[in-house]
């Protein structure tokens, strides 16, 4: 008897760490929707150069006034008689994150998103730089659009009520955010709701970024239906970050993108 009851002990257990896993990680249970839809997204990374005019006084007083120095992509070296002496990486640090959706094989929506209030997105610069990235990488037809074919028509940085997941709320804090509407200038075309936000936390924290970025995507549809003349949105995208400040090639893979349509009843159906 006991050995049958710690059996189905064990398989109780199991069975709810799988339910567990499901709901939070992989967000099982949550509507998933018919439509197509592709994206593709890259980063723009800003060099650290805080640092530079202390490293270059440092190699003067240690190699002599004929050394030089110069940045070479993200590393900063020293030179002596044309020679590499010294080598330092510059550290870098993600500013916004720019791409295109595509829902439904028909509506394209570019964008670009930041944190830093200073940055602000020029329709040209961001559609030119998604073609130059992109290009020749994913297919044609994603980047049939023009600068003249989309606009963002409100950014705002909304105030966090929490992730839905109260022991996550404990755990970690998301700040700060940028949350923009994206609406295409030919007529009947679809909006986009799209936020990027930085979360804050342990690094295992990523494992429920699907969960977290459903409840504030739909935050974020609930915060632009909420101003004057915005209707619902037909999709939202919410692009997770987590461990801002890494070095550029590090920081673009903890990008964790997730990209839903909104139905009349504002429920989210997760793309695929």
């Amino acid at each position: 008897m006991p050995t049958k009851r710690l059996g189905a002990t064990i398989a109780i257990l199991f069975a709810l760490g799988a339910l567990a896993y499901l709901s939070l990680v992989k967000d099982w249970f949550a509507p998933r929707t018919r439509l197509a839809g592709y994206f593709a997204i890259a980063t723009s990374n800003e060099l650290d150069l805080s640092h530079i005019e202390e490293w270059n006084q440092a190699a003067r007083d240690k190699y002599g006034p004929g050394s030089s120095t110069a940045i070479r992509g993200q590393n900063w070296q020293a030179y002596v008689g044309g020679n590499v002496v010294e080598t330092k990486a510059v550290g870098s640090s993600l500013v916004s994150t720019y791409g295109v959706f595509l829902a439904s094989r028909k509506d394209r929506f570019p964008f670009e998103l930041s944190i830093d209030p200073k940055h602000i997105p020029d329709l040209e610069s961001t559609t030119e730089a998604i073609k130059e990235k992109f290009s020749g990488k994913i297919p044609a037809r994603v980047l049939e659009f023009e600068a003249g074919d989309w606009r963002l028509a409100h950014c705002h940085s909304p105030q966090s009520f929490g992730f839905g997941i109260p022991f996550i709320n404990l755990l970690a804090r998301i700040d700060p955010m940028d949350v923009c509407l994206v609406r295409l200038n030919a007529e009947g075309s679809g909006t986009f709701v799209i936020g990027y936000a930085v979360l804050h936390g342990a690094s295992w924290l990523r494992l429920f970024s699907r969960r977290i970025c459903r409840n504030l995507s739909a935050s974020w549809v609930d915060s632009m239906m909420s101003r004057p003349g915005v209707k619902r949105p037909d999709y939202a995208g919410c692009i997770l970050a987590a461990e801002p400040g890494k070095e550029a090639d590090r920081a673009g893979e903890k990008l964790s993108p997730y990209f839903f349509e909104v139905r009349e009843d504002k429920t989210l159906a997760a793309f695929n």
